[in-house]
C-alpha cells in the first residue's frame, strides 16, 4: 500500500513540522468504468472521448453540491491549507454534444464559480490554486476566485520563466504566477541540473514551488534549496507591492530582463537577467527613490551589504 499507516499520519506529521497540507485536485475529468461515473453518471456530460474521459456536469445543481462536499471533506479531515484545483481537458466538446449553441457553457462555468466561492468561504483558510493543462484559467473570472494560477508547464528552462513572469505580474500580482523547480540524476546539460543560483532566481518573482521526489535530492542540492526557500520568504510581502519593468521585454536571448518591486521609497527587490550576448552590464533606473534618503544595496544570495547611495 502507498500509505500503509494511511494518510492520516502523513497529514499529522506534516502538521507537527509546522507546515500546512496541500493536496492536488482535478475533480472535473474521470475515466468512464472508475468510481465517481459509475455510482453517478448523471453527473458528468454523456459525451465520452476517444480515451474514455467524461467531464463533470458544473451546471447540475446537484453535480456541483456532491463535488462541494467530496472537496470540502479532504479539507476537513486533513486539515488542508492549499488545493490545485486543475483540469486537463478542453469541455467545449463534451458541452456541444448537448446543446450545440453551447450557451450551457455559461451555466458550467458559473456552477464551477459557485463551488469555488462557497469551498473558500466555508473554509477561510485555505488557499485555492487554479490551473488548467498550464496557464489556461488566467481569466478574470477565475482570478477573482483563486488564490494563485499555474500558469505555463514550461518549467525546463529558467530563462522562459523568469520572462513570463516579467511579463504576467505586469497585470496580476507578483505573488499569483505559480513556478517550479525540480531536480533528478542524470540531467545532463540540463540548465537547472546544477541547481545553480539563476535556477531558483528566474521562479522567485511569483508563488514558488520545489517539485519532484525531495528525499532523492543530494544533500548539498537540498541545502540550496532550503536557502533559496529562506531567501524567498524574505522577500516575498513586497511580491504584492508596486511593480516595475525596468526594460522592455526581451524580444532575443541577447537582450536584458530586469524589473522591480518596491513597497513606496521604502524597500525594494530588483531582478536583472542575462541570457547571452556581448553586453555584460546594464545600466538600471531604479523606481520610486527618495532622494531625501539613503539606500543600501544588499545580494540577496548571501545577504553581503554593498554600497550606500543617496536616492
Amino acid at each position: 500500500a502507498k500509505w500503509p499507516s494511511g494518510f492520516d499520519k502523513v497529514a499529522e506529521y506534516v502538521k507537527s513540522r509546522g507546515m500546512g497540507l496541500g493536496l492536488f485536485f482535478e475533480p472535473g475529468v474521470a475515466m468512464v468504468g472508475t468510481q465517481r461515473p459509475n455510482e453517478h453518471p448523471e453527473f458528468f456530460y454523456s459525451y465520452a472521448d476517444a480515451a474514455g474521459t467524461r467531464v463533470y456536469r458544473f451546471s447540475d445543481a446537484a453535480a456541483r453540491a456532491h463535488i462541494l462536499e467530496l472537496v470540502s471533506g479532504f479539507v476537513e479531515r486533513y486539515d488542508l491549507r492549499y488545493i490545485r484545483w486543475d483540469h486537463n481537458l478542453d469541455a467545449i466538446p463534451f458541452i456541444r454534444d448537448e446543446d450545440p449553441t453551447l450557451k450551457l457553457v455559461f451555466a458550467h462555468v458559473r456552477g464551477l464559480y459557485d463551488v469555488w466561492e462557497t469551498l473558500l468561504d466555508r473554509h477561510p483558510r485555505l488557499a485555492l490554486e487554479s490551473c488548467a493543462a498550464g496557464g489556461r484559467r488566467l481569466d478574470l473570472g477565475s482570478m477573482q476566485r483563486s488564490h494563485a494560477c499555474w500558469c505555463n508547464d514550461n518549467m525546463g528552462n529558467p530563462h522562459i520563466y523568469h520572462v513570463i513572469q516579467a511579463g504576467g505580474n505586469v497585470f496580476v500580482p507578483g505573488y499569483y504566477l505559480g513556478a517550479s523547480l525540480g531536480w533528478r540524476p542524470n540531467m545532463g546539460q540540463h540548465p537547472d541540473a546544477s541547481l545553480s543560483d539563476l535556477s531558483f532566481l528566474s521562479r522567485m518573482a511569483g508563488e514558488f514551488f520545489f517539485q519532484g521526489r525531495l528525499s532523492d535530492w543530494p544533500e548539498e542540492k537540498r541545502e540550496r534549496a532550503r536557502h533559496w526557500a529562506d531567501v524567498y520568504k524574505r522577500q516575498r510581502h513586497l511580491l504584492g507591492q508596486e511593480y516595475y519593468r525596468l526594460l522592455p521585454q526581451p524580444e532575443s536571448e541577447a537582450d536584458w530582463n530586469a524589473f522591480q518591486f518596491c513597497d513606496g521609497s521604502a524597500e525594494g527587490l530588483v531582478f536583472a537577467f542575462r541570457v547571452a550576448g556581448e553586453t555584460d552590464t546594464q545600466r538600471l533606473r531604479l523606481r520610486r527613490l527618495d532622494g531625501a534618503k539613503s539606500y543600501t544595496f544588499t545580494d540577496v544570495r548571501t545577504g553581503d551589504m554593498g554600497n550606500t547611495r543617496a536616492g
